[in-house]
């Protein structure tokens, strides 16, 4: 270590300047002042101060001047300032190429419910969360237009371990995720963006002004909403939630919007989802973080988001010549669809762009999982209330399908090949109505080998819409099957790949109408399916924060002993197996299910019973649920006994001869209720459940979760 170095240990600070003709450049580590610490897959954030001649060029560009182009630098795209750094480990020569971002500082602003811009002397910033512990050193590269080059001489630091985890990574199963060599089970909630108390909807009441012109998009979201949304969070998180989903979406916190490469005036936004990051590194929440919600690739929007899509069209696709909509930069003022902006090259230049700040400001973090690229792409082109061009076999819907595959290869590509970033994993979400109708409707990006994620988004509020239909083996895949497990196996076999939910549940209002009952049914059975993780949608509305308890029961008992025992046990190839079964020898209907999971040695099983007649028609507050009866078994709350005629469930493919403890676990909160010693009988272990009751006066318990271990129990 050179006496230079050391007089910077001493003085807390490092701190290197380089002539470079008549300017310098200067990067200062700003989270630490003695660098003989930094905390290994912790943030370490060095601010590099510019040229004064760039900074007068950047400033610029920023305040819009009325000067020439030659004038201008955007600090937001590459071609026209590349700011990364070299980072190098000294002991195994490993190296990352870490890009550098533009940066401003806030302050909150409670009197004007806005944000105070208190500047920086340090507007480009690199961050970095070193995987290895020991000596690094770090190389700093400025470029300008692609010509003038300034290098900074190597600063150095040294890394020390810490008791952050790292990032999470597939398994070796291809099936699950895992974290520190863990398996885990991501069971989260959609806090999409600030929303609650958003006015989102331009159009004001009459004789008052409009909320918002199209050049003021970036003023939508007020302090006070974002402060909100973390409150919501926070609360969520207090709760014991450890995972949630964000999307990017137009109104508050996507970063580019306005204009094609230029974030500035969004921000705000960026500072607050670093405040996001700060809260979920300090509180072990991880997050789904989905790219791009989809209203910006729609003609008109779903949910009325007309000021956020495409086009000047009406639901209806008549023209509305008088929209001061849309301000969405791609659309470009002219005759041009969603999908072309997918596939036009300089226009996924930008994106490309845009991908890269969300990289280099957010791909240092541990606590984001995934990066999901786009949300609901098979909305592309579509008109809201009309059917998507994505799911037509026409001319139209090849080209939309085809768009689509060549976003998710290419931005895939971008990050793990361009930016060689590696951190997190990066996940598609995809059409699966049609799934069993062959490979048209696929989205054939599954295949690619840069794609790491799967997920899709099921809304059904069917009482039997887990296991439709399903005979013989409970262990063993039909070609006549229809069941959630069969679609989700099939989609991984494809793919290769770990299969999610990214948002899922009954649909819109019918949670509203049923005091959530059927929330909490999907919640308990999502994760029995074949699945990686889900997410629900429900939760992030007003009047959600009920289900936050039922959603943390979930997400425990999904990483708990029970349910990671059996998915982890030996190399981690479980098998699922599921089945359902009428309850009365009357009954034309099967009213109820089971789903569960033997782990590869044969020891162990987890899984859940449903009683079917517990669902949102039988318990609906309101006709608003809808009128249509279900046939009987579905259309009155019944309570079930194990015992209830000769149709009963059973858990197959446990090893033989072997006692087993059976314990079950009660409706929303995962307490034990119940413990069992059973035998095989016949090569099956029958589930001899406690009453599934659902009637007054009973316990509520439409659902019990059960686990099986192989034990010295006795009978």
């Amino acid at each position: 270590m050179n006496k230079r170095f050391l007089v910077f240990l001493g003085a807390c600070l490092m701190t290197v300047s380089l002539m470079a003709q008549t300017n310098s450049i200067e990067a200062k580590v700003l989270n630490y002042t003695d660098v003989s610490e930094v905390k290994q897959f912790n943030k370490l954030e060095i601010g590099v101060q510019l040229p004064n001649q760039v900074l007068v060029r950047m400033n610029n560009f920023l305040k819009h001047a009325t000067i020439s182009q030659s004038e201008k630098i955007n600090p937001f795209l590459q071609w026209e300032l590349d700011v990364e750094a070299t980072m190098t480990h000294t002991e195994t020569g490993t190296v990352k190429i870490i890009p550098g971002f533009y940066y401003r500082e806030y302050e909150r602003d409670p009197k004007t419910n806005s944000w105070k811009d208190v500047g920086t002397n340090y507007p480009m910033r690199i961050r970095f969360s070193p995987p290895l512990p020991g000596s690094w050193t770090c190389k700093i590269t400025v470029k300008i237009k692609d010509k003038e080059s300034v290098e900074q001489p190597n600063l150095q630091f040294t890394v020390v371990p810490s008791d952050n985890k790292g990032f999470v990574s597939v398994h070796s199963n291809k099936r699950n995720f895992q974290l520190d060599g863990k398996m885990i089970f991501p069971v989260g909630v959609n806090f999409p963006s600030p929303t609650k108390n958003v006015n989102n909807y331009h159009t004001a009441a009459a004789g008052k002004p409009d909320n918002f012109s199209p050049k003021e998009t970036h003023k939508v979201t007020k302090l006070s909403e974002w402060i909100t949304y973390h409150k919501d969070i926070q609360a969520y998180n207090d709760q014991g939630g450890k995972f949630i989903r964000v999307l990017q979406s137009g109104w508050s916190s996507l970063l580019e919007f306005e204009e094609k490469g230029n974030y500035f005036d969004r921000q705000p936004y960026a500072w607050e989802q670093d405040r996001l990051l700060e809260f979920c590194e300090q509180n072990g929440v991880y997050i789904h973080f989905n790219l791009m919600q989809q209203e910006p690739y729609m003609n008109y929007g779903n949910y009325d988001m007309f000021d956020w899509d495409w086009s000047h069209y009406n639901s209806d696709k008549s023209y509305f010549e008088q929209d001061i909509f849309p301000a969405y930069c791609y659309a470009d003022g002219k005759n041009k669809e969603p999908h072309e902006m997918l596939t036009d090259e300089e226009d996924l230049k930008y994106h490309e762009q845009r991908t890269r700040y969300y990289i280099a400001r957010y791909g240092y973090s541990t606590s984001v999982y995934l990066f999901e690229m786009l949300s609901e792409p098979w909305h592309v082109d579509e008109y809201s209330g009309h059917e998507e061009p994505f799911v037509v076999d026409d001319e139209l819907g090849r080209t939309v399908r085809n768009a689509v595959q060549q976003y998710h290869e290419r931005i895939a590509t971008y990050i793990k090949q361009t930016l060689g970033h590696t951190n997190q994993l990066v996940g598609v979400d995809i059409y699966t109505a049609k799934f069993y109708e062959g490979e048209t409707f696929i989205d054939q990006s599954i295949y690619h080998p840069l794609i790491d994620v799967v997920s899709f988004n099921p809304y059904a509020a069917s009482p039997d819409k887990m296991v439709i239909a399903k005979s013989e083996g409970n262990n063993t895949f039909l070609s006549n099957e229809n069941s959630m497990a069969r679609m989700i196996s099939s989609l991984s076999a494809k793919s290769g790949k770990p299969i999610m939910i990214a948002e899922g549940g009954a649909g819109d209002g019918v949670d509203d109408c049923c005091d959530f009952s059927q929330q909490y049914l999907d919640m308990m059975s999502f994760g029995f399916t074949g699945l990686a993780g889900y997410n629900s949608w429900i939760g992030w509305h007003t009047g959600h924060e009920i289900t936050w308890s039922t959603m943390v029961a979930c997400q425990e008992f999904m990483n708990g002993s029970q349910v990671i025992g059996t998915l982890g046990n030996t190399n981690g190839f479980w098998v699922q197996g599921r089945q359902a079964e009428r309850h009365l020898n009357r009954d034309n209907k099967k009213g109820k299910e089971t789903q569960y999971y033997v782990s590869q040695d044969q020891t162990r099983a987890v899984g859940y019973v449903k009683n079917r007649s517990y669902n949102y028609f039988t318990k609906r507050t309101s006709d608003a649920c809808g009128k249509v009866t279900f046939e009987s078994p579905f259309n009155e709350l019944r309570d079930m006994k194990w015992d209830d005629g000769k149709k009963q469930l059973y858990v197959e493919g446990l090893e033989k001869g072997k006692n087993y403890t059976v314990v079950w676990y009660d409706y929303k909160t995962g307490k034990e209720i119940e413990t069992q010693c059973a035998k095989l009988k016949r090569g099956k272990l029958r589930l001899t459940f406690p009453e599934l009751s659902v009637t007054t006066g009973k316990p509520e318990r439409p659902e019990l979760w059960f686990s099986v271990v192989q034990s010295d129990c006795e009978l």
